[in-house]
C-alpha cells in the first residue's frame, strides 16, 4: 500500500540509519536463530505428544579417565555377551555339535591416592551349551565329559605401600581358574 503524500502536520521524515563507515544500516535486528545450524523437529522436540528431551549433564572433567568413581578409586566394568556354534565342543571322533553362549564380566579398580596403590583387575567367563553330550548307544564310556560348560578366571590385586621417601612394600595376589577336558 502506498504511503500518503506528506502534507500539513506531517512529520518530519526522518533519514535512514547510517553505520559510522557510511554504510546503510538494516533497521530490523537479524534473527536470533540466523546463525544457527537447524534442528530437525524431533531432536529440537517440537513434535506433537512427543515427550521432552532430558538435557545431558555437563561432564565435569572431559578429559579426565574414563569409567566411574567410587571414593577414591577408578572403577572401569564391563560384560561381553556371545553367541554362536561349536561343531565337536567335547573333540570327539564322532562329532556332537552344540550351540554356545559365552558371559565375559570384567572388573577393573584402580586407587587414585598420592601414596601408596592398589590395583584390582578380574577378569571371567563362562561358556555353556545348554546340554550335555549325548552318551555312546552301545554304553562305552565318552572320551570326554557329558557336560562341557567351561568356566574361567583370572585375576589379580597389586598393592603398593610407600613407608618412606625410598622405600615401598609392593605385594600381588593371582587367581587362575579354568577346566581341561
Amino acid at each position: 500500500k502506498p504511503k500518503p503524500p506528506p502534507g500539513p502536520g506531517s512529520p518530519a521524515p526522518t533519514p535512514p540509519p547510517v553505520t559510522p563507515t557510511g554504510d546503510l544500516r538494516l533497521s530490523i535486528p537479524p534473527s536470533t536463530t540466523a546463525n544457527k545450524t537447524p534442528l530437525p523437529p524431533a531432536m529440537a522436540g517440537t513434535i506433537v505428544g512427543q515427550p521432552p528431551r532430558k538435557r545431558l549433564k555437563i561432564d565435569d572433567d572431559p578429559f579426565g579417565a574414563v569409567g566411574d568413581y567410587a571414593g577414591s578409586f577408578l572403577i572401569k566394568t564391563a560384560v561381553e555377551v556371545m553367541g554362536g556354534y561349536d561343531s565337536n565342543p567335547g573333540r570327539l571322533n564322532s562329532p556332537q555339535g552344540r550351540g554356545l553362549y559365552v558371559v565375559a564380566p570384567e572388573f577393573l579398580a584402580v586407587s587414585d591416592w598420592e601414596r601408596h596403590a592398589i590395583v584390582a583387575d578380574l577378569r571371567g567367563s563362562f561358556t555353556g551349551y545348554g546340554s550335555g553330550l549325548s552318551p555312546n548307544a552301545d554304553g562305552t564310556p565318552l572320551s570326554a565329559p557329558l557336560d562341557v560348560d567351561r568356566p574361567s578366571f583370572t585375576g589379580h590385586i597389586d598393592g603398593r605401600l610407600d613407608v618412606s621417601r625410598d622405600t615401598h612394600l609392593t605385594a600381588q595376589a593371582r587367581l587362575l581358574v579354568s577346566t581341561d577336558n
